[in-house]
């Protein structure tokens, strides 16, 4: 938050530049988290500093956030922004810290199950992030009815406002339990039909899949499907 005051002060300004100081700094200052009720959120402030101490960590919920008085879903976080699904299946991207939320219009396809979506960005070095949304679902009615197991991929661009299908993309695995983002592409552990465990990533530039490999294999992980 300080990092707002630069333009006030030339030698804050100077001060906030110095990345010993920052590093120093970010140190102190408690967690943040985001935490999900039901179908509220909530911020939490996690104090570490007494762990060496031998004290446990104070935790502290510093309120709710509202974003237009709607029942949340699910949220997926990435770089700072949520992007979540209402109770009522609408979707939209939310800055907790500034309280700004952005409507997402639907895609227009006919879809049976409810749409799994992910955000993430392409970084470019003079446009800065272009921010993008993945969505994967079943076209048309009840899959297991119609024999039709294969699911659609769409994107979503914030800077167009418009989605577009991803088509020729392989799909040779199963997913199993939500993903997490790191450096704006998302991750999963995913297993092929041969039961061969792997990670999951999406690259949001070349908008493509790709394979990477575990430390190790555990089988028991099946044990439960």
């Amino acid at each position: 938050s300080l990092n707002q005051l630069r333009s006030t002060c030339r030698r804050w300004y100077v001060l906030f530049k110095d990345k010993r100081f920052m590093e120093e700094n970010m140190d102190k200052a408690a967690a943040q988290v985001i935490s999900k009720n039901d179908y509220s959120v909530y911020s939490v402030t996690i104090n570490l500093q007494e762990i060496g101490n031998n004290f446990d960590p104070s935790i502290e919920f510093t309120g709710k956030l509202d974003s237009e008085h709607v029942m949340i879903s699910t949220i997926f976080h990435c770089n700072g922004f949520l992007l979540c699904t209402t109770k009522d299946n609408r979707l939209f991207v939310w800055n907790p810290c500034t309280g700004q939320t952005r409507w997402i219009q639907p895609s227009g396809s006919k879809t049976w199950y409810e749409n799994d979506y992910v955000l993430g960005y392409e970084s470019n070095n003079k446009s800065g992030y272009s921010y993008k949304i993945l969505t994967s679902c079943y076209e048309g009615r009840d899959p297991i009815v119609e024999g039709n197991n294969s699911k659609i991929l769409e994107i979503y661009e914030l800077k167009s406002e418009s989605w577009r299908r991803l088509d020729d993309v392989p799909q040779n695995w199963r997913i199993r339990g939500s993903s997490v983002s790191l450096k704006g592409n998302p991750y999963w552990v995913a297993w092929d039909f041969d039961t061969n465990i792997f990670l999951l990533r999406f690259d949001f530039k070349r908008e493509r899949f790709e394979r990477l490999s575990l430390p190790f294999q555990f089988f028991f992980f099946f044990a439960n499907l």
